[in-house]
Parts: C-alpha cells; structure tokens; sequence
C-alpha cells in the first residue's frame, strides 16, 4: 500500500525511529535515517528555505548534512541535532544564543554546526535536548553543556541572562546525565 508523502509515494511499512515536538512544528527519523519535519518554520526552525514560513506536511530536512542524522530535538523555533560522529547541528531562531554557535540575535537558515563542547578542544557530544530558548548537550564523558536562555534560571548558571555559547552549569557533577 502506497500514501502520498512529500510529493513522493513511500511505503506504509516505513518504521519511525523517533519523534519530537517543538512549540509549533515537529520532526521524525525513519529507520532508513531520513528526518522530516512539518508545521511552523516561521524563523526557519527547520533548516528549509527561509521564505517557506509554514510547512503542513512533513518534509524532508537537513538532507543536505553529509553526516547521518542520529536524534533531533525540537525547541520553539529552532532545533538541534546530533549525527553519528557526535556533532551538534542547529537551526532556527538565535535571538537568545539558543543555537550555541557563538553569536547571538539571529535566525540561522540551515543547520550550522556547533563548536566542539569542552575546553580540552572539544569532545563528542551523547545527547541532545532543546527547551523553549535554551539548549543542553551531554557529551561522551558526561559532562552537560548549556547555552541560551537563562532568564528563569535554566542553565543552571548565575549571573548571566543568557549564554551564546556553550557553558558547563555550575556544581553539577560530570556523572548527572540528563
């Protein structure tokens, strides 16, 4: 049995790794390691063209990462994914360092790739997780990383606002895993 999808026939049988739900769109991963995305793309939350503001069907996206796509988490208007080779990827509204490139106060079109986490030049990253304006990376040592939004506390970091890049929240031992 056939459906439409995308302007493309894909089988019924397609089996579905994962989901996430963002404030107003959402992504999946296909066992074949497709991601597709619908609904909101209003600051290009999901990495297509940035005139394309609504998505009412799902989508293929990131298709242009050469590397393959492992977990995609959904935060509102934007989103952060992790390939195989422990790379973060973001996308979508930067106004408040969200996407932890660095910069702050934009929106990113496509996926741009994160700096490398940690000071000892970077390590592979385990985990992703994106909130509403903030962001979160556990890497392979188990050590979390935050960065955006900390208006509320949400870091785990005083005396900042917000933070553009990534930042280690203060007290937490490397064995807390999220």
């Amino acid at each position: 049995m056939l459906c439409l999808f995308q302007d493309q026939y894909l089988l019924l049988q397609t089996k579905f790794l994962f989901a996430d739900l963002g404030v107003s769109h959402a992504c999946v991963r296909t066992e074949d390691d497709k991601i597709y995305g619908w609904g909101s793309n209003e600051k290009n939350s999901l990495g297509v063209s940035a005139t394309t503001r609504r998505i009412p069907r799902p989508r293929r996206v990131g298709a242009y990462l050469s590397k393959k796509i492992e977990e995609i988490s959904c935060g509102a208007n934007f989103t952060l994914a992790l390939d195989a080779e422990g790379n973060v990827w973001g996308t979508g509204s930067n106004a408040l360092g969200q996407l932890g490139l660095g910069l702050e106060g934009f929106n990113a079109t496509e996926f741009r790739k994160i700096p490398k986490l940690g000071e000892d030049g970077g390590s592979p990253a385990r985990f992703v997780a994106a909130g509403e304006a903030h962001g979160a990376v556990l890497n392979v040592y188990g050590r979390v990383f935050v960065f955006g939004d900390n208006s509320k506390g949400q870091l785990g970091v005083e005396k900042i606002q917000r933070s553009s890049h990534p930042i280690a929240p203060e007290d937490l031992p490397s064995c807390v895993r999220l």
